[in-house]
Order: C-alpha cells, then sequence, then structure tokens
C-alpha cells in the first residue's frame, strides 16, 4: 500500500506540470485531450500501467480532470 501511495504521489506530481503547461484557454477546451499527458504516459509507461491496473477507480477520474478524457484509465 505504501508503495502504491508513493507511485501515485510520484503520477502526480510528473503531469501536473504537463497538465498546467499545455492547459493554455487558448489552445484547449475542457473536452480535448492534453497532449503533454500522452507524452507523460509514454514516458512512464511501465510505472504507470500497473497503477492504472490496480487503482482505475482513482486513476479514470484523475485522467478525466487533468487530461479532458479517458484514454488509458
Amino acid at each position: 500500500m505504501k508503495r502504491f501511495i508513493g507511485l501515485f504521489a510520484a503520477t502526480i506530481a510528473a503531469v501536473i506540470p504537463f497538465s498546467v503547461a499545455g492547459a493554455t484557454p487558448a489552445t484547449t477546451k475542457p473536452a480535448d485531450y492534453n497532449p503533454g499527458c500522452e507524452s507523460a504516459y509514454q514516458a512512464g509507461k511501465p510505472v504507470f500501467d500497473p497503477m492504472i491496473a490496480s487503482g482505475k477507480a482513482m486513476t479514470g477520474p484523475m485522467e478525466k480532470a487533468l487530461c479532458g478524457e479517458n484514454r488509458h484509465s
């Protein structure tokens, strides 16, 4: 459980800069998928996949809120 919480916190820390960097009102609408989220997912895929598989109830809403839609969770 401690490992999951650590990975969850690391994911939040990794995704927030990408979501803030790509979330300008002129370029993104709430329904658009943030391109920074996709690049962050691809870069951390070995870490994200097990975390998504074990915590879809938490990662689904988090991805939708940060990235605009659920593509991976």
